[in-house]
């Protein structure tokens, strides 16, 4: 039978998914606090909001 304490130590594949994730989760943790912070304010949103709202074409 396979020792996977062994294997484990040569491939610390679940250790490197567990690392990766928690660095996802922080980053857009980062991401969301950016945006709600004046590094985006408002009036530029809502500007290139709608920008967006009048470029969009309706496909009928």
């Amino acid at each position: 039978m396979l020792d996977f304490r062994s294997y484990d130590r040569f491939y610390p594949v679940e250790q490197d998914t567990r690392l990766f994730l928690v660095s996802t989760e922080i980053m857009s943790v980062v991401n969301r606090f950016q945006l709600s912070t004046t590094l985006f304010d408002k009036n530029r949103v809502d500007s290139t909001k709608k920008k967006f709202q009048s470029t969009r074409v309706d496909w009928k």
